[in-house]
């Protein structure tokens, strides 16, 4: 990345995907620019040599720009940094979607009773988002809470949850659960998103 002072820059056309190495950190596929006036990106322009019309871009004419770490960070999916098994408790139907409740043990957390609202995008609901709230009782009597964000996308009587926590205590995680609707019992993985 060269950072240059702002100016007046056109927005260009590009027809086919390039990538940028940005600080050496960071790969990003640009799929494609905006036609309108870029945001403020405080001067900051990418160079790539693959660009037609021009070798600058200003940061904020890029409209879809994906971001694969290159950094060591990368997150494996096969090591999670705990795991635990919950249960359904509870299930509320609604003509918009479904309220479930969940409790059991998370590993380095304690008891987790969580409530969550899924609501399909599509016909067939096997796939939608999910909204909630997640309270957790430490063995040491510690209590901590966290919104949940997500989506779930289900295959028969089997649903997979994906979702991120911003725990109170500071944690936060990426998440996933395999749920068995049938029995009730749900799979929990979690992989920490801090430093």
């Amino acid at each position: 990345m060269v950072k240059k002072t702002p100016g007046d820059l056109a927005p260009v056309s590009v027809h086919k995907v390039c990538d940028f190495k940005m600080s050496g950190a960071s790969v990003f596929s640009l799929a494609m620019l905006g036609d309108g006036r870029a945001p403020d990106t405080g001067g900051q322009y990418l160079d790539h040599p693959d660009l037609p019309t021009s070798n600058r871009v200003r940061r904020g004419d890029v409209s879809l720009l994906t971001n694969h770490r290159t950094t060591g960070r990368e997150m494996d999916l096969s090591q999670p940094d705990g795991t635990g098994s919950v249960a359904i408790t509870n299930i509320t139907i609604d003509q918009s979607g479904t309220t479930y409740n969940f409790e059991g043990p998370v590993e380095g957390y304690g008891t987790v009773y969580s409530t969550q609202y899924w609501e399909a995008v599509d016909e067939g609901r096997t796939r939608g988002t999910m909204e909630g709230e997640a309270r957790v009782l430490g063995n040491d009597g510690t209590l901590i809470s966290s919104p949940l964000r997500g989506t779930f996308r289900r295959n028969g009587t089997r649903a997979e949850l994906f979702f991120t926590d911003c725990v109170s205590n500071g944690d936060m995680n990426f998440v996933r659960w395999e749920v068995d609707l049938i029995t009730k019992q749900v799979s929990v993985s979690y992989y920490s998103l801090n430093d």
